[in-house]
């Protein structure tokens, strides 16, 4: 007797995931096994936050893992990787992603980005994009705007795009400008990786609390700012965030809160966003 198409269709898929763990588990040991000479300098390796190379590359390692897992990234798929740095997803996608694969990383750090042009795999696209209002790395704002865009992208044309620690430095004007960006570049039903601070009544319960975040104070109605340079804290509420989703054609499917004010039930240090391009 043969098996309904259905059940074809669940061995079939019962295959992909193995597949797929046991590629996160060869690729994981090439990055684990990187001699300090191929990384960034340490420098640059503190510039993104990450105290020295083993935690530099522990960090990539452990992100990799929960993107490819959580959305079975396949080896031919097109990525976008906001603010790139000096290449830590870089490293392990150079390693996971075919040759019909695409990586495009970019940055407002030009150092970073020239650093990855020169030492990264070299069909990997690396862009700078200049920030007329760095407030990451400058002391002070200035009025003019930024125009960020990604123009260099064709339209509809990724599979998946993250951004770890990115919107947790935007201040609303750019949150809402990469948001619409990425709205046109990703395929429709395919997802966006967003981490950010979401301000909600734990964050408030934490800050009272703790006395932790005493600087961290509304701007405007649900946008929240504090600190400076690469300390400068952008949170918003979630409301906030659905209704700037939902302006550009995208919308909010998931959400996960994070450590990083005691919220309950947490994983990751920052709250957590899964985006979906409608399906026109």
């Amino acid at each position: 007797m043969s098996e309904s198409g259905f059940i074809n269709d669940l061995h079939n898929k019962k295959k992909s995931p193995e597949e797929i763990f046991k590629r996160i588990a060869e690729v994981s040991t090439v990055v684990r096994n990187l001699p300090e000479e191929s990384l960034p300098s340490l420098e640059y390796i503190n510039n993104i936050g990450c105290s020295d190379a083993q935690h530099f590359k522990n960090s990539s390692i452990n992100q990799f893992n929960e993107l490819v897992r959580r959305f079975k990234v396949a080896d031919d798929w097109k990525i976008l990787d906001i603010g790139c740095g000096c290449g830590r997803m870089a490293f392990p996608f150079s390693e996971y992603l075919g040759q019909t694969g695409k990586y495009i990383g970019f940055d407002v750090w030009s150092d970073g980005i020239e650093w990855c042009n020169q030492n990264i795999r070299n069909d990997f696209l690396f862009k700078y994009i200049h920030a007329a209002d760095n407030y990451y790395y400058e002391e002070k704002r200035n009025s003019e705007k930024n125009k960020f865009s990604l123009d260099f992208i064709e339209n509809q044309t990724l599979d998946l795009i993250f951004a770890i620690s990115v919107f947790t430095h935007l201040t609303k004007s750019d949150t809402q400008v990469y948001l619409k960006e990425i709205s046109n570049v990703l395929k429709p039903g395919k997802f966006a990786y967003l981490t950010c601070f979401i301000i909600d009544d734990y964050f408030f319960e934490y800050q009272s609390r703790t006395g932790r975040f005493t600087e961290v104070v509304a701007d405007e109605p649900g946008c929240y700012y504090g600190y400076k340079k690469q300390d400068f804290f952008a949170g918003f509420t979630l409301d906030n965030i659905k209704n700037w989703v939902s302006a550009v054609g995208l919308e909010l499917v998931f959400h996960e809160l994070g450590t990083w004010a005691e919220k309950p039930g947490s994983k990751g240090f920052q709250d957590l966003l899964i985006i979906r391009k409608k399906l026109k």
